[in-house]
């Protein structure tokens, strides 16, 4: 997804990236540089996933290519 439809979609919920920093305990723009695709935090990631209602892999698909790329699968958190 583009970062402004995340916004969107994060709006439409009732939320904004002020609300998801202070539920995660992070700097608002910690949230930015991760909608934006800057940043990279699986647990950010998760989070707005889980207020849009979306799977994480459909938000960030590079985030399904993590576990491939990686020599040691069980390395990866998010590995499938």
């Amino acid at each position: 997804m583009e970062p402004e439809f995340i916004k969107y979609r994060l709006k439409k919920a009732g939320y904004s990236q002020r609300d998801v920093a202070k539920m995660l305990g992070v700097s608002t723009q910690a949230v930015f540089y991760v909608i934006k695709g800057t940043s990279v935090s699986h647990r950010i990631k998760a989070a707005i996933a889980k207020l849009i209602g979306e799977d994480i892999e459909d938000i960030w698909p590079k985030v399904a290519w993590a576990g491939a790329m990686l020599p040691n699968k069980s390395a990866c958190p998010y590995s499938m």
